[in-house]
C-alpha cells in the first residue's frame, strides 16, 4: 500500500517521490502536457486507485464551482477512507470569502471594516453603517456602486476577489482615486465578472503574517506555524501579484502562541473546527486539513485583524515547512489521514523557500486551460516553456521540482505552468537560511535558461517584520528588541552590485575567519551580525502595501 496523492495542477506533486505516494492529476491541461511523468507513479483512474485502500489520501488542493473537489474528500471519508487536507466546508470558506469572514466575526477574530458587493443580494448603500464591527457588510450592487460607496467614504481600501479568480486581481490602492479607476478597468477588462461579487477591505498598516495548524478531526495539532512572504513578482515589491515569490516558516516553540490564541486558537473557533457548519446553517464533518489565517498584525494597536483563511497546503511556505518537519513525512501524512496524530515534532530555527519560474511566467495568470476561447492562447504561450532542459542539482534534496517531466535521463520542463521548481533551506536565522538558498539557486540558474527568482530581497521584508513582531510581544525567531534599540527603518532596496561585493567581501573575512559589516538583507551599513537579531542600521523594505512607517498592507 502506499499514499494516493490527489491534485488537479500539481502543486504538491514534488511531495510524492519522497513518500512513495502514487500521483493523480485531473487537470485535462497538465495531463496533456504530460506533468511529472516519469517523476512519480501518475495515477489515471482515482477510484480504481481508492479501491486499493490506500494508507492515507492526501488533496493539495480546495475545489472550484465546477470541480467539487471538497464533496469527493467528504465522500470517501464517509465510505472509511483515510482522507486529509480536503473537505466541502473548506471550499465554502475560501471560495465564499464573506461567508468565511462572518465565521471569523462570530467567533471573536477581528477583521478590517469589510464590505462585499454582490449583485444578487445585500442592502442598499445608504444603510451600510461602517462603525459596526460586530458583521460584514453587504451591498447589492457591482463596481458602480463600489465606486459611488468609495467616494463617499475615502481612505484606503484593497480589492479582493471571490472564488477563484486570477491572484493578479488582487489590489491595494493608495487612493480612493486610484482604486475607481482600478475597479474601472477591472470591469473593462473583463477581469470582474459583472454577476459575482467581489469584496473592498479597508487598509490596515501593520505587519502581514500567516499563522497555520495542521487540524485533525476538528482539533488542532501543535506546534503551530506562521509564515512572512512576498507576493509580488519582482524585487522591491514592483510587478504582478503572484501569490507568492518567497516564503520564511518558522514553527512556535509554545503550544499556544499569542498570533494562534488571538485568531484560530480562539475557543468559540475552536468549536466551529469541531462541528462546522455552512451559510445555511448546514452541518459538515469536523474539519480535517491544513488551515492558515492570513492576517494584518495592526501598527497601531498591535492586533492582529484576518483578512482570509486559506484551508488548505500553502504554497510555496509548505515546501520550507518540510524543511522545519523532524520526523517521516510519509508516517506523519499516513498519521493524519488516519486520525492518530495530535502533535509534530519540528526543529528550532527558520526555513526558508524561493520559487524559480521561466518565462511566460506570471503572464498566464488570468488565461484558464478549461475555456475554449483561452486555451489556444495559453498553449501558443506555453510553448516557450515547455521542454527545456533541467540541469544543475536536481536531486538535491532541498530542491522539489515542479513544472518537471523524465524522460529516459533526461529532467526537463513538461510546460504546464512555467513554475519549475522551489529551492529551500533551514538555519538558526533568517539570513542562514536565505544564503543556503541563495548558493543552491547560483548553481541552478547555471542549468536553466531564463530562470527568474526573487533572490536579492526575498527576505528583507521577514527580517523586517519578525523584529516588529517580537517588539510587540508576539513569539517570533529573534530576541526582543530592547527599548534602547529602534525598528530599523525602511530604505531603497540594496543594488545588486552592492549585494555581489559584500558577498564577495563576506567570503573572504568568513576564509580568515573574521567577521565582516557591510549590506544585505538584515541591514544596509555597518553593523553586527548577531545571529539573534533581525539586523542594525536600517532596513531594506519589501512588503506589500508599505505605508510611511514601514508596515506591509494586506495584498
Amino acid at each position: 500500500m502506499s499514499i494516493l496523492l490527489y491534485s488537479r495542477n500539481g502543486d504538491l506533486a514534488a511531495l510524492a517521490p519522497r513518500v512513495g505516494a502514487d500521483l493523480v492529476i485531473t487537470k485535462a491541461f497538465a495531463r496533456r502536457k504530460r506533468l511529472y511523468q516519469g517523476l512519480a507513479n501518475l495515477v489515471a483512474d482515482p477510484e480504481e486507485a481508492v479501491r486499493r485502500r490506500p494508507e492515507a489520501i492526501i488533496f493539495d488542493q480546495i475545489g472550484t464551482e465546477t470541480h467539487k473537489t471538497g464533496a469527493l474528500a467528504d465522500a470517501w471519508r464517509k465510505r472509511g477512507f483515510p482522507v486529509w487536507g480536503a473537505g466541502a466546508i473548506n471550499d465554502v470558506i475560501e471560495l465564499d470569502r464573506g461567508f468565511g469572514l462572518s465565521i471569523a466575526v462570530e467567533c471573536g477574530i477581528r477583521i478590517p471594516k469589510t464590505v462585499i458587493f454582490d449583485p444578487a443580494k445585500g442592502d442598499k448603500l445608504d444603510k451600510i453603517d461602517l462603525e459596526d464591527r460586530s458583521r460584514v457588510h453587504r451591498v447589492k450592487g457591482h463596481v458602480a456602486e463600489a465606486q459611488q460607496f468609495l467616494k463617499e467614504v475615502g481612505g484606503r481600501w484593497v480589492l479582493k476577489p471571490f472564488d477563484n479568480a486570477a491572484t493578479s486581481l488582487t489590489y491595494v490602492a493608495d487612493t480612493p482615486e486610484d482604486m475607481i479607476h482600478r475597479l474601472q478597468e477591472a470591469l473593462d477588462k473583463h477581469q470582474l465578472d459583472p454577476g459575482k461579487a467581489f469584496m473592498l477591505q479597508a487598509f490596515v498598516s501593520g505587519v502581514e503574517v500567516s499563522t497555520e495548524a495542521w487540524v485533525v478531526n476538528g482539533e488542532i495539532m501543535f506546534p503551530a506555524n506562521s509564515t512572512i512572504e512576498t507576493k509580488k513578482f519582482l524585487a522591491g515589491d514592483l510587478g504582478p501579484n503572484t501569490g507568492c515569490q518567497t516564503s520564511v516558516v518558522y514553527a512556535y516553540q509554545d503550544e499556544n502562541p499569542r498570533l494562534l490564541r488571538q485568531t484560530i486558537g480562539r475557543p468559540d473557533f475552536r468549536e466551529w473546527l469541531r462541528h462546522p457548519r455552512g451559510p445555511q446553517g448546514e452541518k459538515y464533518p469536523p474539519y480535517h486539513a491544513v488551515l492558515d489565517i492570513n492576517s494584518i498584525v495592526s501598527e497601531e494597536d498591535k492586533k492582529p485583524y484576518m483578512l482570509e483563511f486559506c484551508p488548505r497546503f500553502g504554497y510555496n511556505a509548505i515546501y520550507a515547512y518540510c524543511e522545519l518537519l523532524d520526523e517521516d513525512l510519509h508516517d506523519l501524512l499516513v498519521r493524519v489521514a488516519n486520525g492518530e496524530a495530535d502533535g509534530m515534532s519540528c526543529h528550532d530555527g527558520v526555513a526558508y523557500a524561493v520559487r524559480v519560474t521561466i518565462p511566460p511566467y506570471p503572464h498566464t495568470d488570468e488565461l484558464d486551460s478549461e475555456s475554449a476561447k483561452d486555451l489556444p492562447v495559453l498553449e501558443r504561450m506555453m510553448e516557450m516553456a515547455t521542454h527545456v532542459d533541467i540541469l544543475g542539482p536536481v536531486e538535491d534534496p532541498h530542491v522539489w521540482l515542479l513544472d518537471a517531466q523524465k524522460m529516459g535521463k533526461r529532467i526537463r520542463t513538461a510546460g504546464f505552468d512555467g513554475v519549475v521548481l522551489e529551492v529551500t533551506a533551514r538555519g538558526e536565522t533568517i539570513e542562514v537560511a536565505r544564503d543556503q538558498v541563495n548558493a543552491l539557486f547560483a548553481e541552478i540558474d547555471k542549468g536553466l535558461p531564463d530562470a527568474q527568482a526573487r533572490i536579492l530581497d526575498g527576505t528583507q521584508r521577514a527580517s523586517t517584520d519578525v523584529a516588529r513582531l517580537a517588539a510587540w510581544g508576539f513569539e517570533a525567531p529573534v530576541r526582543p528588541v530592547r527599548r534602547e534599540e529602534s525598528i530599523p527603518e525602511i530604505v531603497e532596496v540594496v543594488p545588486p552590485e552592492k549585494v555581489i561585493e559584500d558577498r564577495e567581501r563576506a567570503a573572504a573575512a568568513q576564509a580568515h575567519g573574521g567577521v565582516v559589516s557591510g549590506n544585505g538583507d538584515t541591514g544596509h551599513g555597518e553593523g553586527s551580525r548577531d545571529p539573534g537579531l533581525a539586523g542594525t542600521g536600517s532596513m531594506t523594505g519589501g512588503g506589500t502595501g508599505q505605508g510611511a512607517s514601514g508596515g506591509t498592507g494586506q495584498g
